[in-house]
C-alpha cells in the first residue's frame, strides 16, 4: 500500500517515473532550482536483496541517469521492508537511504544517514499515518484538478472560444440525434429541427434555419464538417475576433438555408430535407478568402490557392454525388465573401 502511495505522490508532484527492468525497483528524477533529485524505491518485501552489496549495486548502475545532467545531483534510496533487521544487513555502502518498516508503518532512519531530503521525512510519515494520507490525497486530487482545468483553458484558448463552442455544439447534437434516432433518416431529422422549402414558405418555421445548422445525416457528414471548420474557423476567428466570427458563421449559415429554400422552392422540390453546417462553414471559407486575398494571397498559414483547391473539390464533389445541398455550398460561399469585405479591416503595412 506505501509503496502505490509514494507512486501517487510522486508521479503527481513532477517527479518524473523511471521504470527498470526489475519489478521490485522504480527510479523517479525531478529539477528544482538548477539541482537534479533523485528518489529510487525498492521493495523487499518478498526477500529481493539476498547480498549485502546487491542494492549498492544497482544505485551504481543507475547513477548516470542523474549525473548526466549540467547540474548537481542528490539521490536518496527507500527500501520497503518487512523485515527491518534483516533488511539491515543488507543494505551496505555509501548511498543514501532510508528503511519503512511495511508491517508497522514506521520510517526508519540510521545514525549513518540523512535526516531530511526534500521534506520527505515529514511526508513519508503523513503517508504512513492513514488519516494523514487521506489529507494528502485530497490534495494530490486538488492538485490534479488545477492542472486539468488549466491545461483545458490553453487549449480553449487556443482553439478560439467561438469556434470550438460551435464544434462541441454541433458534436453534441449529433450524439443526442445519434441516441435517440436515426440521423440517417431525413423524417427523424425534419422532426429534430431540420430544413424544408415548405416549412419556410407554407409552416413558416424560421427556427428551422438556424437549427438545421447544428444537424448533421450521419457520423461522415459531421467529421467532414468539423474537420475543415476546426482548421479555417480557428483562423478566420483569430483574425476577426470572436462576435465578428460568430456573426459571419451565423449569417452565412441561415442566409444559405434562405437561399438555397428558394431554389428548392423554384424547382418544385417543396418537401426535400436540408441539414448540416456546410452553408455556413462555406461562409467561413468565403471570408477568410476575401481576407487571404487582401494580404497578398497568404495569411496564418492559409493561401488562397488552398482555398479555392477546397472549393473546386467540394463543389465537384456535390455535383457528383446524391443528396448534396450545392446551392447552400455557393450562397454561403458568396455570403461569407460579403460579410468579409463588411467585417474585416485591413491593416496597411
Amino acid at each position: 500500500m506505501i509503496h502505490k502511495q509514494l507512486d501517487y505522490y510522486l508521479t503527481n508532484h513532477g517527479w518524473k517515473k523511471i521504470n527498470t527492468n526489475i519489478k521490485e525497483f522504480t527510479l523517479y528524477s525531478i529539477q528544482i532550482n538548477q539541482q537534479t533529485y533523485g528518489i529510487s524505491i525498492l521493495d523487499d518485501c518478498a526477500g529481493f536483496l539476498t547480498h549485502p552489496l546487491l542494492l549498492e549495486h544497482l544505485l551504481e548502475q543507475t547513477e548516470p541517469l542523474f549525473s548526466n545532467t549540467p547540474y548537481p545531483y542528490q539521490t536518496l534510496c527507500i527500501v520497503l521492508t518487512n523485515h527491518p533487521s534483516r533488511t539491515k544487513t543488507m543494505i551496505e555502502g555509501n548511498h543514501a537511504k532510508w528503511l519503512i518498516d511495511v508491517s508497522s508503518s514506521k520510517l526508519i532512519i540510521f545514525e549513518n544517514q540523512p535526516s531530511e531530503f526534500l521534506n520527505f521525512h515529514s511526508i513519508i510519515e503523513q503517508l504512513c499515518n492513514p488519516q494523514a494520507t487521506s489529507t494528502i490525497t485530497t490534495s494530490a486530487k486538488i492538485s490534479i484538478f488545477s492542472s486539468i482545468k488549466q491545461k483545458l483553458s490553453i487549449f480553449w484558448k487556443a482553439n478560439s472560444v467561438v469556434n470550438f463552442t460551435i464544434i462541441l455544439l454541433n458534436i453534441l447534437a449529433f450524439l443526442v440525434t445519434e441516441i435517440i434516432g436515426n440521423t440517417q433518416s431525413p423524417s427523424f431529422m425534419h422532426l429534430c429541427g431540420a430544413i424544408s422549402s415548405s416549412d419556410l414558405f407554407l409552416s413558416h418555421e424560421y427556427f428551422r434555419t438556424i437549427s438545421s445548422i447544428f444537424l448533421h445525416f450521419g457520423i461522415q457528414h459531421l467529421l467532414s464538417n468539423m474537420i475543415v471548420l476546426w482548421a479555417l474557423g480557428t483562423s478566420l476567428e483569430r483574425l476577426i475576433g470572436s462576435i465578428r466570427y460568430l456573426a459571419i458563421y451565423l449569417i452565412s449559415g441561415i442566409g444559405a438555408n434562405i437561399i438555397s429554400m428558394l431554389w428548392y422552392w423554384h424547382n418544385g422540390e417543396y418537401y426535400i430535407v436540408s441539414a448540416g453546417a456546410s452553408g455556413a462553414i462555406f461562409g467561413v471559407v468565403g471570408a477568410l478568402l476575401y481576407i487571404v486575398l487582401r494580404n497578398k494571397g497568404h495569411v496564418h498559414g492559409v493561401s488562397s490557392r488552398q482555398l479555392i483547391w477546397l472549393c473546386i473539390f467540394t463543389f465537384a464533389h456535390g455535383l457528383l454525388s446524391m443528396g448534396v445541398n450545392n446551392s447552400a455550398h455557393l450562397a454561403g460561399l458568396f455570403i461569407g465573401i460579403f460579410c468579409g469585405i463588411i467585417f474585416y479591416r485591413h491593416k496597411c503595412n
